[in-house]
C-alpha cells in the first residue's frame, strides 16, 4: 500500500500531519518514564537525521569547506553562529544562510536553505567518505546557467513536506507545514505517535488506556511492518508510483526487501 493511503487510513502512521503541536511532548518527557530507551534513541542515526545548522557535527567541525565545479567556486563557511553557502563565478556571486542539515553525517549530510519563501536543496552535500563537498545525489551534473541556479534546486511543496517530515518530528501539524516549531531529528514520537494523551493517562495510573494512545510497531504483521518503515524509506507501492528504477532504488530498503528472495515464500522469519 502506498504511504499516502496509509497516512489517511491509520490512526497513526509516520509523516501523518493531523495532530497539533500540543499533542507532542518531546524526548525529555518520554525519557521521564523510559530513560533507557530514550538514552539509546539519542545515539541513533535517526535521532540525527535532521538538525539546525548549530546542531550539525559536520558543520561544527569545519569552519570552511570549498569546492570547484565547472565555472563555479563554492564555499560553505561557519561564522558567528551561522553557516553560509555561497557560489561565485568571476564577479557574480550568490549566498544564503543554511536553514537545515539533513542526514546523520555517517554517509552524507545535505543542506536546505530558504530564499524568497522558496525552499532549496543545496547543490552540494558533505560526504563523510570523501571528507569533502560534492554534488548532491539527484542534482544535474550539467553546469547551471547562473550563480543563482548553481546554488541548488527549488523544492516543490509536497517534496518539502515529505523531506522535513521524514528527517524530523512534527514538522507538519494540524495539516499545515510549520518548520519553525518542529522537533529536530526522528524522535520517539515520529514513530510511536504524539505522546501527550499517553503520558497523561500513565501519570494518572491508567496504564492500559495509556498504551492505546501509542502505536507499537512490534505488533504489526510483516507487510504492515515493512510499509511502516517505508513511510520514509519507500514502500514497494511508493517506488512503483514514482517510476524510480535501477540503481536509484538502492536506498529504498523496504522496496528492495520485498523484491528479495527472502520475502514471501523465502525465509519464514521475514
Amino acid at each position: 500500500m502506498a504511504t499516502r493511503e496509509r497516512v489517511v487510513s491509520a490512526d497513526w502512521w509516520p509523516t501523518k500531519s493531523q495532530p497539533g503541536r500540543e499533542e507532542y511532548i518531546g524526548l525529555v518527557a518520554c525519557a521521564g518514564c523510559h530513560p533507557a530507551e530514550a538514552a539509546i534513541q539519542e545515539t541513533t542515526p535517526m535521532a540525527k537525521a535532521g538538525a539546525l545548522p548549530a546542531g550539525s557535527k559536520v558543520l561544527a567541525a569545519h569552519e570552511q569547506l570549498s569546492f570547484h565545479l565547472g565555472p563555479y567556486d563554492y564555499d560553505l563557511t561557519r561564522a558567528e553562529g551561522r553557516s553560509v553557502f555561497s557560489v561565485s563565478e568571476g564577479t557574480h556571486s550568490a549566498s544564503a544562510a543554511l536553514g537545515w542539515a539533513f542526514g546523520a553525517g555517517e554517509v552524507a549530510e545535505t543542506y536546505v536553505f530558504e530564499r524568497g519563501g522558496i525552499f532549496y536543496e543545496a547543490r552540494l552535500s558533505y560526504f563523510s567518505a570523501l571528507r569533502a563537498l560534492d554534488i548532491t545525489p539527484g542534482q544535474s551534473p550539467s553546469d547551471p546557467l547562473d550563480v543563482d541556479k548553481a546554488m541548488g534546486r527549488p523544492m516543490g511543496a509536497e517534496e518539502v513536506h515529505l523531506c522535513f517530515g521524514c528527517h524530523n518530528t512534527a514538522s507538519s501539524m494540524g495539516g499545515r507545514f510549520d518548520p519553525d516549531r518542529l522537533i529536530p531529528g526522528v524522535t520517539c514520537e515520529a514513530c510511536h505517535g504524539p505522546g501527550a494523551k499517553h503520558a497523561a493517562a500513565a501519570k494518572q495510573g491508567r496504564i492500559a488506556e495509556g498504551l492505546t494512545h501509542m502505536l507499537n510497531p512490534a505488533k504489526l504483521d510483516p507487510v504492515d511492518s515493512v510499509d511502516f518503515c517505508g513511510a520514509c524509506h519507500r514502500t514497494w507501492a511508493d517506488v512503483m508510483e514514482s517510476g524510480t528504477e535501477g540503481v536509484a532504488t538502492i536506498r529504498f530498503q523496504p522496496y528492495r526487501l520485498e523484491l528479495s528472495r527472502c520475502w514471501g515464500k523465502g525465509d519464514a522469519r521475514i
